[in-house]
């Protein structure tokens, strides 16, 4: 399959956080990856509900983008041109990691330093 986001491949430093269930999510742990990562363009997937007061002020603080897609596969091609991911779901990320491998896959579920490759 043809990714027509290709031409981002080119060494971006780009951060996407995919959030499936905004019920799952902890803001503290988006603010702990944003902190602990460095990167230039910060993209979140267009179900988040902006209207939501934590998380209207962290896409103002952090100059978030909103990554509108037609379809998870438009999304997933998308993503693999990022060099960060943070998927909420576990088993969801687990799925579609191998199409994903030129990127770093971390999980909101489990902050955890040493298991995401932190410390």
């Amino acid at each position: 399959m043809n990714n027509p986001y290709e031409n981002r491949y080119n060494m971006n430093n780009d951060i996407f956080i995919y959030i499936c269930n905004i019920n799952n999510v902890n803001i503290k742990n988006i603010y702990y990856f944003l902190r602990q990562l460095s990167y230039n363009n910060f993209y979140i997937n267009d179900n988040v509900p902006i209207d939501e007061k934590n998380f209207s002020l962290l896409l103002k603080k952090y100059n978030a983008q909103f990554r509108i897609s037609t379809s998870i596969q438009d999304t997933i091609l998308f993503c693999s041109t990022c060099k960060y991911i943070v998927i909420d779901d576990y088993h969801f990320g687990e799925s579609i990691e191998k199409y994903l491998k030129n990127s770093q896959i971390f999980f909101l579920g489990k902050v955890n330093q040493k298991k995401n490759g932190l410390i």
